[in-house]
C-alpha cells in the first residue's frame, strides 16, 4: 500500500486522504503513526487548517518542525481565544493578536479564513485593530472565502464608559503601537478609500450586523465586499442585525452570485423583505435562493398578502431555478370582535401557492425548477420547527406548467438557521391531491401522533 501511495502525485495523495476523518482521534491521525513515511504523507492533510495562535510561527515558520507543511495550509480560524494569551487587559490582547496574525503573507496558498471578532478589546481601539487586520488578510494572494462571525454589533450599540484611544494608546508595546497607529479610526473612515479589503473573493458568509448600501459600492465596517462585487458567487447571511443605508435606485450589482441564503430572526418585518428586496436586486443572476426569517409567533415570519400579490421581489431574478421561502400568510378581521379591528391569520392554501408560483412564471422566471415553502409549527412552539411543501415544476405540458407537490415535511433546524439538527427528517401525514386541492397542512392536528420520523436515504416511514 506505501509504494502505490508513494507512487502517486501529492495531488491523488491530497484526493484520497480527503475522504479520510481528520480528527484529533481520526484515520488520519492514526495512519501518521504507523510509520515515518506514512506520517510524511499525511501532514499535509492533518495541517490543511490552523487556528492562528501567537506561537503557531515557530512550529509552522522558518526552520519550525512543521515548516514543510505550509505550502499545504488553506484554512486559517481566527477567534476570540487568539487575544486571550496576552492576559487580560487590552494591550495584552492586542499584542496577542498582533502576534496570532503577523505571518499571514508567509502562506500565500490560503483560499479561506473564518473569522470570529469577539476579541475582548475596548470599543474606541477596535476600529484600529480592524483596519490593522484587514491590512493583514488583503496579503492573502489567493483568497476565495470570507466568513465573519460577530465582526461588530450594530452601530447604534455603545458602551456607557468607554476610555478615549488616547489612553489606550499609551498602554500598548512598541510593536502594538506600530500596529494600531498613532491616531484613532473613525468609523467613517473604514471605507476601501482608507483601508485594504479583500479583492477577489467567490464566498462570504456573514453572522454579523450587515449594512446594505442602496447606492454605492463602497466597502465599509460594516459592508466589507464592496471590492469583490465582480468576482463573488455565493453570498450567506445569517444574524439578527441588518440595516439599509440610504435610497433610491440599486447600483451596486453582483452579476456573478448564483447562490444566497439569508437567515434573518428577530427583525422587523420592513427589514426583512426590504432586505429581500435589496439582493434581489443586486444579484439578478442568482439561480438557488434560500430566505428564512424566525420569528416568536407563526403568523409573522410569512410575506402578508393585504390585498397585494406577494414575492414579487423575485421578478428580477429572471435565473432563478431553486427558492425557498416562508409561507404566505393572509389576514382578515376575525370573526369575533371586528369592531375591535382583530386580524385572522391564514395560511395559503396549495392552490394559492399554486397561483404564486404560476404568477411568477408569467413574470418571465421561465428557469423556475423547484419551490419550497416553509413555516413553522402551531404546535409545540419552537421557532426551529419547521414544515415544508415543496413542488416541483415540469414545463413542455399541455397546460404549460405542471406542479408536483410533495407532502409536509418536518425539520429541527440548527441555531445557524441553514442545518437541520437531525439525520432523519419527519414526514407528517396528510393527504396529497390535485393543485387545486385545498391541503396546506393548516388542517392538521400538528401533534406527535401524527407525526412520523423519515429517513431520506432509503424512503422509509
Amino acid at each position: 500500500m506505501l509504494s502505490l501511495l508513494l507512487a502517486c502525485p501529492a495531488e491523488i495523495c491530497q484526493e484520497i486522504f480527503s475522504y479520510l476523518d481528520g480528527g484529533k482521534a481520526g484515520d488520519l491521525a492514526q495512519l501518521s503513526k504507523v510509520s515515518k513515511d506514512f506520517r510524511e504523507l499525511v501532514l499535509p492533510s492533518l495541517f490543511r487548517c490552523i487556528k492562528l495562535r501567537p506561537g503557531h510561527e515557530l512550529v509552522f515558520g522558518d526552520g519550525g518542525p512543521l515548516s514543510s507543511v505550509r505550502p499545504y495550509v488553506r484554512h486559517f480560524y481566527l477567534d476570540r481565544s487568539a487575544g486571550e494569551y496576552g492576559g487580560d487587559t487590552n494591550a495584552g490582547h492586542v499584542e496577542s493578536i498582533r502576534l496570532s496574525t503577523e505571518h499571514l503573507d508567509s502562506y500565500p496558498s490560503i483560499t479561506h479564513i473564518d473569522i470570529s471578532w469577539g476579541f475582548m478589546v475596548a470599543w474606541k481601539a477596535r476600529n484600529n485593530l480592524y483596519k490593522a487586520l484587514w491590512a493583514r488578510i488583503s496579503t492573502l494572494p489567493n483568497l476565495k472565502s470570507l466568513r465573519l462571525v460577530g465582526y461588530s454589533p450594530s452601530p447604534s450599540w455603545r458602551p456607557i464608559c468607554e476610555r478615549d484611544y488616547n489612553t489606550l494608546y499609551r498602554c500598548f508595546t512598541s510593536k502594538s503601537k506600530d500596529f494600531l497607529g498613532k491616531g484613532f479610526v473613525d468609523d467613517a473612515e473604514l471605507t476601501n478609500e482608507n483601508i485594504s479589503y479583500p479583492r477577489h473573493l467567490q464566498e462570504v458568509h456573514f453572522s454579523a450586523f450587515l449594512e446594505l448600501p442602496w447606492n454605492s459600492n463602497i466597502s465599509s465596517r460594516y459592508f466589507a465586499i464592496g471590492n469583490s462585487a465582480e468576482t463573488l458567487k455565493k453570498i450567506v447571511f445569517s444574524g439578527q442585525h441588518l440595516r439599509l443605508r440610504g435610497g433610491g435606485p440599486i447600483t451596486l450589482i453582483f452579476p456573478n452570485v448564483v447562490e444566497l441564503r439569508i437567515g434573518i430572526w428577530g427583525g422587523t418585518r420592513y427589514s426583512e423583505w426590504h432586505t429581500l428586496a435589496w439582493f434581489a436586486k443586486s444579484c439578478p443572476n442568482v439561480q438557488k435562493l434560500l430566505f428564512r426569517t424566525l420569528h416568536n409567533t407563526w403568523s409573522s415570519e410569512g410575506p402578508q398578502d393585504n390585498g397585494e400579490p406577494v414575492y414579487d421581489e423575485l421578478i428580477s431574478t429572471r435565473k432563478l431555478k431553486e427558492v425557498i421561502v416562508p409561507w404566505p400568510v393572509r389576514f382578515s378581521l376575525g370573526d369575533s370582535y371586528p369592531y375591535l379591528g382583530t386580524r385572522k391569520a391564514t395560511r395559503y392554501k396549495r392552490w394559492e401557492l399554486a397561483g404564486v408560483i404560476r404568477r411568477l412564471a408569467r413574470a418571465g422566471l421561465n428557469d423556475l425548477e423547484k419551490v419550497t415553502f416553509e413555516r413553522r409549527l402551531r404546535w409545540p412552539v419552537d421557532e426551529y420547527s419547521k414544515i415544508t411543501k415543496t413542488c416541483k415544476i415540469t414545463r413542455g405540458t399541455e397546460t404549460g406548467l405542471k406542479l408536483s407537490w410533495t407532502k409536509l415535511h418536518q425539520s429541527i433546524l440548527t441555531p445557524d438557521l441553514f442545518r437541520c439538527r437531525e439525520s432523519k427528517v419527519r414526514v407528517v401525514v396528510s393527504t396529497d391531491g390535485e393543485e387545486d386541492g385545498a391541503d396546506s397542512g393548516d388542517d392538521l392536528n400538528e401533534n406527535p401522533l401524527n407525526i412520523r420520523f423519515y429517513e431520506p436515504d432509503t424512503g422509509n416511514i
